[in-house]
């Protein structure tokens, strides 16, 4: 019935709170997926932090997702928490872009080849993913802060991720828009690890093992960074 329904839904949101969807009732699941149609659930709701095991199994899932995706030919080009709906058993679907022109919206997202003018692949979706393992477990947290400039940007992804090879650089035709040390505007931000253990409170193994994995995502090059195949592989995203 309507109220039923209504409380249902309620259920929902109270758990959005918390991240938990794992103990809801199978026999009320059914009619839990209508609620989340409905409401449109999406990752970027969520007001606490994932548990890496959490993050990790919504990465793997969208990594699964991307996969089909460019095999079939696509590539998202928006992926964020808030194309990603959330069911009540945990299971996440990617929500398709409403256009097909592939731009990426949020400028905190634009890949390193996007920021030089390069092409855009199926790679622009794994360097998404990267900084979506990072907001999950940071609570929404952007790597990258990018309110103002393209040099900023860049200037950042060079701090965190070490220089731009000159291949790149030189193919973006884009040497005059890649800050030097001395012309950079921002503050140089702590290295991952570091960023991740004084800002968000993981132990040092823990944070220098996220590390690890986000820049797996984050590799400069994009015939070099990681293929959806390939992070629906990977052995880490698979354990708890």
């Amino acid at each position: 019935d309507m109220r039923a329904d209504e409380a249902t839904r309620r259920e929902l949101c109270e758990r959005l709170s918390n991240g938990s969807f794992g103990d809801f009732p199978r026999r009320r699941r059914a009619r839990m997926t209508v609620g989340v149609k409905k409401l449109d659930i999406t990752l970027a709701m969520f007001q606490k932090p994932f548990d890496l095991p959490s993050a990790k199994n919504v990465v793997l899932q969208v990594s699964r997702a991307l996969l089909f995706l460019h095999k079939a030919g696509f590539v998202h080009g928006r992926l964020g928490a808030d194309m990603i709906l959330v069911e009540p058993d945990g299971q996440v679907r990617v929500k398709l872009p409403d256009d097909d022109s592939c731009t990426v919206q949020d400028l905190s997202r634009r890949p390193l080849e996007v920021l030089l003018g390069l092409e855009r692949t199926p790679a622009v979706d794994l360097w998404a993913v990267g900084l979506l393992l990072f907001e999950l477990v940071t609570n929404g947290t952007k790597l990258f802060d990018v309110a103002a400039r393209d040099e900023d940007h860049l200037a950042q992804v060079v701090d965190l991720l070490g220089d731009i090879p000159s291949h790149l650089v030189d193919a973006g035709l884009a040497k005059n828009f890649v800050p030097e040390p001395r012309e950079r505007t921002v503050v140089p931000s702590p290295k991952l690890a570091k960023r991740l253990h004084r800002q968000h409170g993981f132990t040092d193994v823990a944070a220098a093992r996220i590390a690890m994995f986000v820049k797996v995502f984050l590799v400069h090059s994009p015939s070099a960074r990681i293929t959806a195949e390939e992070a629906a592989s990977l052995p880490w995203l698979q354990c708890g």
